[in-house]
């Protein structure tokens, strides 16, 4: 997760489109590199990868592993969308 966010932050600032970290997706979407749908989904998953890194009201276990299993078809349809924009 943290690798998507990283290029969504690449991807954007190398655009010029001045995205701060918490808005990367948004600005994505906005700008038609990725979906409104798919932007959201990442920005869910970018929000489970905090609550593990920073311990955020603990870690529900049950709940992590259904975002995680979910999450990587996410990750694949970003990534995907963002080499399609690339290379547009």
């Amino acid at each position: 997760m943290v690798r998507a966010e990283v290029v969504a932050r690449k991807v954007a600032r190398a655009s010029a489109w001045l995205a701060d970290a918490s808005a990367t997706f948004d600005v994505l979407a906005e700008r038609g590199a990725i979906d409104r749908d798919l932007a959201t989904a990442m920005r869910a998953a970018v929000g489970v990868r905090n609550r593990i890194a920073h311990g955020h009201a603990g870690v529900d276990h049950v709940r992590l592993h259904a975002e995680a299993s979910s999450g990587v078809a996410d990750v694949e349809r970003f990534l995907a969308a963002i080499a399609a924009a690339a290379a547009a």
